[in-house]
């Protein structure tokens, strides 16, 4: 017996299924992957892979870091550290 999963061509081109399902890791580097414990108790006994379907769906914690590209440029606006006042709840009556 075993799984499937049904992807649409949006999710496809979506990140964590590139990175997390296939693997594909552009300009990524995958830094730890730690097993959940029933995925891990199942592949001690038979070897089935990463993501076990077993009452739910078990797969491992996957952590990624990234290495910028050397053409990228960088937006100081998304380094602002400016934020607006804080809008107090007595006022919004």
């Amino acid at each position: 017996m075993g799984s499937a999963f049904f992807l649409s061509e949006r999710n496809m081109r979506a990140l964590w299924v590139k990175l997390y399902l296939l693997n594909q890791d552009d300009n990524f580097e995958l830094v730890h992957k730690e097993q959940d414990l029933i995925a891990q108790n199942v592949n001690s006994k038979f070897n089935v892979g990463d993501i076990i379907t077993y009452y739910d769906i078990h797969g491992p914690i996957k952590i990624w870091k990234i290495n910028y590209p050397e053409n990228i440029k960088a937006n100081s606006a998304y380094l602002s550290k400016d934020y607006p006042d804080s809008v107090r709840l007595d006022t919004l009556n």
